[in-house]
């Protein structure tokens, strides 16, 4: 598989992942430095280039991993998970100091 022309000045390819235009991936650093970015800010290049700069790493800083972030929009309305949680910390049952 080609995936970039590797150089010094790019390194090696840490992470692939197949991703939507809609979705968003997350950069994660060994030092604890997240970013977030939309897929469709993303420049896209043929395989035989050196690829686009995502993220600028510190002094000693390596990329770590990459996450693929999906927004559910079948859950983004859906609170019954929170109600159903909220009910069962609220049941005190019978016996209880507040009677």
């Amino acid at each position: 598989m080609i995936a970039i022309q590797q150089s010094e000045r790019n390194g090696k390819v840490v992470a692939a992942t197949l991703v939507h235009t809609e979705d968003e991936i997350m950069l994660i650093t060994d030092t604890g430095v997240l970013v977030r970015t939309r897929v469709s800010e993303i420049r896209e290049l043929g395989r035989a280039t050196q690829g686009v700069k995502l993220i600028g790493l510190d002094d000693g800083a390596q990329l770590s991993g990459l996450q693929r972030i999906v927004e559910n929009d079948a859950n983004a309305n859906d609170d019954s998970d929170v109600q159903d949680a909220e009910g069962a910390a609220g049941e005190t049952g019978e016996g209880s100091a507040t009677e």
